[in-house]
């Protein structure tokens, strides 16, 4: 956890020229809008997923979680400018102060699992989805359905948090 908080901490540093993260108004109305991109995200999953562009689903899965991780961001006046500090400030702001039900963070430990397989590791999503990207990986289609049904469960109860 100190290695979170310090990421977080230089991620809202004004001082950085480039920093990750910037405290604002919480901003439901820009929460939701990050909410239904990430509802178009799943659509498209959807899609990919009966097509069997399996690595795309990936992808695409992806950004449906990570717009959801900026809803929630947005809504405790935090506006997300990396994904290596969203993702961080999600860690340190929902799943370590239990605002994030446990199984959530479960997703993240099998996720972990399923990138291990695939590529190096989680923490490093925008590298998982740079590797679904432009690297041929064979992907499982029980494993590319979890990420479908992850994301998904994922994104609804996002929905919640912003809507309470």
């Amino acid at each position: 956890m100190p290695e979170i908080i310090n990421i977080v901490e230089k991620c809202l540093n004004p001082k950085i020229e480039k920093r990750g993260l910037v405290k604002i108004k919480p901003d439901n109305r820009e929460a939701r809008k990050h909410l239904e991109k990430a509802e178009d995200n799943l659509r498209a999953m959807e899609l990919l997923y009966d097509n069997a562009f399996y690595d795309w689903t990936i992808v695409v899965g992806y950004y449906a979680v990570y717009h959801a991780v900026l809803a929630l961001l947005r809504n405790i006046g935090l506006l997300g400018l990396t994904h290596k500090c969203s993702l961080n400030a999600f860690e340190l702001f929902f799943i370590s102060k239990g605002k994030i039900e446990p199984k959530f963070s479960e997703y993240f430990k099998r996720a972990k699992i399923l990138e291990k397989k695939y590529s190096e590791n989680i923490e490093k999503a925008r590298r998982q989805r740079v590797t679904f990207q432009y690297r041929a990986v064979e992907l499982e289609n029980k494993d590319v359905r979890w990420v479908l049904d992850a994301s998904r469960e994922f994104v609804e109860r996002c929905l919640k948090i912003v809507i309470e």
